[in-house]
């Protein structure tokens, strides 16, 4: 009897088919977010420097990737916790005005294995929706997270525009001085 059970399983086993893992879904959102680290930091100003962020999205894997996000311009909705829990968002003004305008897509860029993009924004840059400025106080206390839709375009060339979105991890904004 052992025997017989014995040979069924090695049957079973053998007729099973064999799974391979796959490579991620480039037509779901967010499938290729894992290519990436994402970190978005705050420097408060300084007599040397204005208060800005600094956001350096970096290839992790192995392969060159072609990437469709704007390497020369911050294009990032910045989501602030206000101290009622409120949610506000902030953008550099052209990329409201774009938000609040256009329709167009980000170019193609081509992103190295283990290289990286960086973006400067100055605070000064920022406006809410619906168009006021923002300051450092405004921001003090409050949680950011900086959420960037962007692509991996593969070879077979069918991708959705959000497949590897980014999320940075939140902040806290010190107080100024």
């Amino acid at each position: 009897m052992k025997a017989a059970i014995t040979c069924f399983f090695v049957a079973l086993l053998l007729c099973m088919p064999v799974v391979q893992a796959k490579d991620p879904d480039s037509s779901k959102s967010g499938s290729h977010s894992h290519m990436f680290e994402y970190v978005f930091e705050f420097y408060p100003g300084s007599n040397n420097a204005a208060a800005h962020f600094k956001a350096t999205l970096t290839n992790i894997t192995d392969k060159d990737l072609q990437v469709m996000v704007n390497d020369k311009a911050f294009h990032s909705a910045l989501e602030i916790t206000s101290k009622s829990d409120e949610e506000i968002e902030l953008f550099i003004e052209h990329y409201r005005t774009l938000l609040l305008t256009s329709t167009w897509s980000e170019p193609i860029v081509s992103l190295p294995s283990k290289k990286s993009i960086d973006w400067e924004v100055p605070l000064s840059s920022l406006l809410t929706l619906h168009g006021k400025p923002v300051t450092h106080d405004f921001l003090a206390g409050r949680q950011v997270v900086s959420e960037m839709a962007m692509a991996v375009i593969p070879k077979a060339g069918s991708f959705i525009s959000s497949n590897a979105l980014q999320r940075s991890n939140p902040i806290i904004i010190p107080p100024k001085g």
